[in-house]
């Protein structure tokens, strides 16, 4: 399958099981600085009738976010590799690492929310 979008520590590329999924490019050891994201924050008001909802990730009591990058791609996992970061000062979201991830490695992240759906295991 193609890679449909790639930075200098990710690719996205699509699978038949979980669709849209990030995979590393290099190998990972624990705490590694994966990759960050900026973010928008919006309130969820504003979007709650329309697609963009879909792609809202937590930020602030009063804001939802959307990544402008990967990380809005990571997929769940109840074992998941990667753990995200927010810096709210910044706008910034990152991954990083809490597994030994090697190159081609599928990364996940636990959501914090109620899933909308049952997870596959990955």
């Amino acid at each position: 399958m193609d890679r449909i979008q790639k930075t200098e520590t990710t690719y996205v590329k699509t699978l038949p099981t979980v669709g849209r999924s990030v995979f590393s490019l290099m190998n990972f050891n624990i705490g590694d600085h994966i990759e960050s994201n900026v973010v928008l924050p919006v309130n969820i008001q504003n979007i709650k009738n329309s697609e963009l909802s879909d792609y809202l990730m937590e930020w602030t009591d009063e804001h939802d976010c959307i990544a402008l990058g990967n990380i809005q791609l990571i997929n769940h996992s109840d074992t998941p590799n990667c753990i995200i970061h927010d810096d709210i000062a910044n706008t910034i979201k990152s991954i990083y690492a809490i597994k030994k991830i090697s190159a081609g490695e599928q990364l996940t992240t636990k959501y914090k929310c109620e899933l909308w759906f049952k997870p596959i295991p990955i």
